[in-house]
């Protein structure tokens, strides 16, 4: 099912002679003489066939798209369907802009011509279906010159065309927006199904068929460095076809990993050996590229694990000897970290005691307590006083923070940012990573001074960049 997309312009359609045009009654405008053909201005010629069509047909000429047919045929090509676009810009422009004849663009317009085109592509290909699409801008400000606006145009008319086969496109008329939005449209929607058919009126050794794997590859590259701006390294990746032996496919597998949330693996594929802090930092700013993306519920998931996850890695690296991890529950805290921390769930003298009490006592009877929750905070409270004044962070944390988790993670209708920094007591997205980095830098003893200086992903990242420069 081979397709034919054509864009026509003021160019595509020529009379032979000006000798009939005053008798056929438009005065308006009269044809100027182009090499040994006569040029009108579209809208008006369109006019004057719809009022004379069978007389004004013999003395039409079309000289560019004749010869765009006579390479088709040449070639063998069948055409199942022709899809012609044509202009009408008569919303934007009022009626003292018509009135001053051709150096108005409305009469440019190729919209009357619309039963010329149909009527020629019905002759040449008399089995294939001829579909007409109109352009038609309605913003004074966005018309038929402005490309991001026939981006969206072009995209509205392809929205519902299918094509199984070669998908032939004809762009070299129109506006140079028209021309450029159809040829990067088309590339969007059909790949490599597409090959352009460009040519020259006067010189038929100029017309000839391009491939589309140039024109592909370079949208395909824009569209992969806008994935990556986004961290849709995984995208990236589909996008572009990336083959295990591609320079740029190591470091693009280890950042697949960090967006998985997989930090040893992605340590391993860049070859370093991470520090036991290493990770909480990660995931902290994974947290905060997650809220980028627009995702508030898993920022604050990732914000969460960054800060209790560098919890239990910290004990588990101070105090080893004193805790049993089992390989399919919450490691245990032995009565034996009483003897370095002999002040452990002792009374302070706060709100807090009876609950502390409760927690001696079971350590003390049965030997070992679950490490999670207040009992952690307790050990990092008593394991790493000098630092406490300085980071209150962590009482937000653990009684803001901590016992609200699961509420939030189980909301189905998920969780604003606004609710994201409610939660986390700060009015900015840039209070909240400066909390996450204060309580990330408590807990390892580290001083980094941003959440990108302590993750190996930044790197990784520009690396990346570079490189799809290069492809």
């Amino acid at each position: 099912m081979n397709t034919w997309l054509v864009t026509t312009g003021s160019s595509d359609v020529r009379l032979t002679t000006d000798q009939l045009w005053d008798s056929w009654g438009e005065c308006q405008f009269k044809p100027a003489k182009v090499r040994n053909l006569y040029s009108v201005p579209s809208r008006a010629l369109g006019m004057v066939y719809q009022k004379h069509p069978d007389q004004v047909w013999p003395y039409l000429s079309f000289p560019l798209l004749k010869e765009f047919a006579r390479q088709l045929q040449a070639d063998g090509v069948n055409l199942s369907q022709i899809i012609f676009f044509t202009t009408d810009q008569q919303a934007i422009f009022s009626e003292q802009e018509r009135d001053q004849g051709e150096k108005c663009p409305y009469w440019k317009d190729t919209c009357t011509l619309e039963p010329v085109f149909r009527r020629l592509f019905e002759q040449l290909y008399p089995g294939a279906v001829v579909v007409p699409k109109l352009i038609a801008p309605q913003d004074p400000q966005a018309g038929v010159d402005d490309w991001n606006a026939m981006l969206d145009l072009v995209a509205d008319q392809l929205r519902e065309v299918t094509a199984s086969g070669i998908v032939y496109v004809s762009h070299q008329a129109g506006t140079p927006a028209i021309s450029s939005a159809l040829q990067f449209r088309t590339l969007a929607k059909f790949g490599r199904q597409v090959q352009f058919l460009i040519g020259n009126e006067y010189s038929s050794s100029k017309t000839r068929l391009i491939n589309s794997p140039a024109y592909l590859r370079s949208l395909q590259l824009q569209e992969a460095k806008a994935m990556l701006r986004r961290h849709d390294y995984t995208g990236v990746r589909d996008l572009l076809g990336i083959g295990s032996q591609e320079e740029i496919a190591a470091p693009l597998e280890a950042a697949i990993q960090w967006n998985f949330a997989n930090f040893d693996q992605f340590a391993q594929k860049i070859g370093r050996q991470p520090e036991w802090w290493r990770i909480g930092y990660e995931a902290a700013y994974l947290a905060t590229v997650r809220l980028e993306q627009g995702s508030p519920t898993e920022a604050f998931f990732h914000g969460f694990r960054a800060v209790e996850g560098l919890m239990l890695t910290w004990a588990s690296e101070r105090f080893a000897a004193h805790i049993e991890e089992p390989k399919r529950s919450c490691p245990f805290l032995k009565q034996s970290i009483l003897e370095e921390l002999p002040n452990y769930l002792r009374a302070q003298g706060d709100k807090r005691d009876e609950r502390r009490q409760r927690l001696r006592e079971s350590l003390l009877g049965d030997g070992r307590i679950e490490l999670s929750s207040f009992q952690l905070y307790e050990l990092l409270r008593e394991g790493q006083p000098e630092g406490q004044e300085l980071c209150s962070d962590l009482e937000t944390f653990e009684n803001r923070i901590a016992p609200r988790r699961n509420l939030l993670f189980h909301r189905l209708r998920g969780l604003e940012t606004k609710k994201l920094l409610e939660e986390w007591k700060v009015k900015t997205e840039q209070e909240w990573r400066d909390r996450l980095l204060r309580l990330l830098n408590f807990i390892s003893g580290e001083n980094f001074s941003s959440l990108e200086a302590a993750s190996h992903l930044p790197a990784v990242h520009a690396q990346l960049g570079q490189m799809l420069e290069y492809l």
